[in-house]
């Protein structure tokens, strides 16, 4: 994988989580693979989408994902205000 270029657009979460979910089109999943080739930071995305629904199926990694909500619940809360003010 290589540098992303500075403009370049990202897939979007909807489309990473049905792509994940098996739950796309065909046509979906080649944009989704074609764009995973070149973007790395779309890759990492995916990654912690499959770790996300790997640890429902095990009892181990589902108590350490939950131990990191409350830093993900702040960094939601961090992006929300981010956004907001961007907004205004």
């Amino acid at each position: 994988m290589g540098t992303d270029p500075p403009t370049r657009k990202h897939l979007s979460c909807h489309l990473l989580a049905a792509y994940v979910a098996d739950e796309c089109t065909a046509a979906e999943r080649e944009e989704v693979q074609a764009h995973l080739n070149s973007c790395s930071e779309c890759s990492a995305h995916l990654d912690v989408l499959r770790r996300v629904l790997e640890a429902d199926e095990n009892p181990e990694a589902k108590r350490q994902m939950e131990s990191l909500l409350p830093l993900g619940l702040r960094a939601a809360e961090k992006a929300r205000r981010k956004l907001t003010e961007e907004d205004q």
